[in-house]
Parts: structure tokens; C-alpha cells; sequence
């Protein structure tokens, strides 16, 4: 799914699943999972996380 927002195209990747941490319980990345009952997910690490909606529910990360 494609959407305009602030003149760029978004394509929406999934739905965030779960927070992954490292041993010490600091947040490394989130788990995302898409297609017909999630079998697809994918990790996306937090250094690509641009920016979180609470009330649009969405986060923006950098195409890589």
C-alpha cells in the first residue's frame, strides 16, 4: 500500500510485531511482519526509525 505524505511516496512495510532487545534489555530493532498471517517478518534496526505517529499509529523508517 502506497500513500502520499509531506510530497513522498510511503510504502507500508507491515505490522510491527514485537521490540528486540539486546542481552541488557536495550531496544536494538523492531520485528515486522507482513503478508497472509504475518509469515513474512522482517527486522528493521532502530538507527533507520525516523519517526513514530502514537495517534496515526505508524512509524517512518529510512528507505535502505
Amino acid at each position: 500500500t502506497k500513500r502520499q505524505f509531506d510530497s513522498h511516496q510511503l510504502t507500508v512495510v507491515g505490522v510491527v510485531d514485537e521490540v528486540m532487545a539486546d542481552r541488557s534489555g536495550t531496544p536494538r530493532g523492531l520485528i515486522v511482519s507482513d503478508g497472509w498471517f504475518g509469515r513474512q517478518r522482517s527486522l528493521v534496526p532502530l538507527d533507520q526509525l525516523v519517526s513514530i505517529d502514537e495517534d496515526e499509529r505508524t512509524v517512518t523508517i529510512e528507505a535502505r
